[in-house]
């Protein structure tokens, strides 16, 4: 079996539609004000708080992904990074049935496993 085409190559595909799905639906509150209500924040404040949110949560960009792709895998890291909860249930269920499956990780068959351990 061919386990880039296969199986990575589709989720990298999926991978991106959710990811693009779920950043279009962040923006489904506000439009549900701007429509409903007529209000919208000012330019300012929406500026204000993407620059406290982002310089607070810059550095997990690029830790969180580098760190927890050799454990969840490729499609561990898609579902994980969409649903949350990452350090506090998904690697801890990871590792556990990684154990009680006997896999070797980083293997094919530890993907495998991995993305059920996940879901």
């Amino acid at each position: 079996m061919d386990f880039e085409a296969k199986f990575n190559k589709p989720i990298i595909k999926i991978g991106r539609i959710t990811m693009f799905l779920a950043l279009v639906a962040t923006f489904i509150p506000s439009l549900y004000l701007l429509i409903a209500y007529g209000e919208m924040p000012k330019i300012q404040h929406i500026i204000a708080g993407y620059i406290m949110i982002a310089s607070t949560q810059a550095p997990y960009y690029f830790i969180e992904p580098i760190s927890y792709f050799p454990i969840l895998g490729l499609s561990g890291t898609y579902m994980s990074f969409l649903s949350g909860s990452i350090s506090g249930v998904r690697l801890p269920t990871v590792g556990i049935v990684q154990d009680i499956m006997g896999v070797t990780p980083g293997t094919h068959k530890a993907e495998l496993i991995n993305t059920l351990a996940v879901a």
